[in-house]
């Protein structure tokens, strides 16, 4: 009989949740404002590059005096300039208007700075009065090259390929690291999308006072399983909708793709990483659930629940802000301690284990803690649940909860 309530239970809150078109505008509008910012920002970065390429090319006249000797006067010729009898009479010949720039290029560019004056024609186009001089100098020192590889070196255009090893054997780099850290990515978005669905599921009969009604022919314990089992399904169903054209996409075409210079034609899954991350997935899960419903189950509203909410949360994603430091000091005492404090050791664990930077020992204990806090505290969060599912005053009485013999 209580499995068939768990399973009435569960599916009313599939049902009721799915059929929300909040949750559906919610869990697209997700993906949308990501590629809304990324087209935004790509569209940006393009006009900045564009802007900076047309100032490199503008023609307007200048002046120039060159202590260096390196300034090749047909080129400057070309881009419109003359040189100047002196420093102090191209700044008076822009002061006065005569000319729009002037250009006073010290003995050596490499350690002293180019000094530039211009009409002031904004902020934005001010900047291409350095822009001319600085290329008028690459220019001229380019022209000195007759060299097509010196000059490659020198431009910074020569082509690097790295290739690791560990143990004796070829590392597949960047490559291994891409699918392990999907879990992170995963587990993020479950913070996101279930967090307020699993704190509600316990709270929310106790606002509407229709708890007492509903344990009348549902038991609590039942009652809570089959809450926290549909919101679990709701926001798998969410992700897979998020996920699945980007796995797809990775899968089918990642021998054409190419992110931020990764060749996804390289990605590699490794049984080792893969394993290790899935099961950090589940305990980070299951010790988040947990907390959620022991919360849920101890405060009598959502606005009560808000600032413990706030704090479970904080202290999950407390290591994205240390993520530089996890990556170049894994072995710090620092990120071993967020590796192994239970709250944190998801995201920190996760990290380390796609870097390839997680040793076997805190894997392990990191995983003991993740899914024995885990079941301690959902049986904890279950008992309290259980007695006080209809206290709509106050918290919930710890000590009076965890006393009070079972019926």
């Amino acid at each position: 009989m209580a499995k068939s309530n768990i399973a009435t239970v569960a599916g009313f809150e599939i049902n009721r949740h799915l059929r929300r078109k909040s949750l559906w505008i919610f869990t697209l509008l997700v993906p949308i404002a990501i590629i809304a910012i990324g087209l935004i920002s790509g569209l940006s970065s393009a006009a900045a590059d564009s802007t900076i390429a047309e100032q490199q090319n503008e023609q307007f006249s200048f002046e120039y005096v060159d202590a260096s000797g390196l300034i090749d006067q047909t080129i400057a010729a070309q881009l419109g300039g003359q040189v100047a009898s002196d420093p102090a009479s191209g700044l008076e010949d822009v002061k006065s208007g005569r000319i729009e720039a002037f250009f006073n290029y010290p003995a050596d560019p490499s350690q002293q700075a180019i000094e530039v004056a211009g009409a002031d024609v904004g902020i934005v186009e001010n900047g291409r009065y350095a822009s001319v001089a600085r290329s008028l100098l690459q220019a001229s020192v380019a022209a000195e090259l007759n060299d097509p590889m010196t000059l490659a070196i020198v431009a910074g255009e020569t082509p690097v390929t790295t290739t690791a090893y560990r143990d004796g054997q070829a590392t597949d780099g960047l490559g291994r690291v891409v699918a392990p850290i999907l879990y992170l990515v995963i587990f993020f978005m479950a913070l996101v999308m279930l967090g307020n669905q699993m704190l509600s599921a316990t709270l929310e009969e106790k606002e509407n006072r229709v708890s007492e009604m509903i344990l009348t022919t549902i038991d609590a314990t039942s009652l809570l399983i089959g809450k926290v089992v549909g919101v679990v399904v709701v926001g798998l169903a969410q992700m897979l909708t998020l996920l699945l054209p980007s796995l797809g996409a990775l899968f089918f075409f990642r021998e054409n793709l190419d992110l931020a210079g990764l060749d996804l034609s390289q990605l590699s899954f490794q049984p080792r990483p893969m394993i290790l991350g899935l099961l950090l997935l589940g305990g980070g899960l299951a010790l988040y659930t947990a907390c959620l419903v022991t919360i849920g189950a101890i405060m009598p509203t959502a606005q009560d629940a808000g600032p413990a909410f706030s704090a479970v949360i904080l202290l999950c994603v407390m290591p994205l802000y240390a993520i530089v430091w996890v990556a170049t000091n894994p072995d710090s005492a620092a990120v071993i301690a967020l590796t192994l404090f239970p709250l944190s050791a998801p995201i920190t664990a996760m990290m380390r284990n796609a870097l390839g930077v997680l040793p076997l020992w805190q894997a392990v204990v990191a995983l003991i803690e993740l899914y024995g806090l885990a079941a301690l505290v959902l049986a904890l969060g279950t008992r309290l649940f259980r007695y006080g599912s209809i206290a709509y005053a106050g918290r919930v009485n710890l000590k009076a909860a965890l006393t009070r013999r079972q019926a």
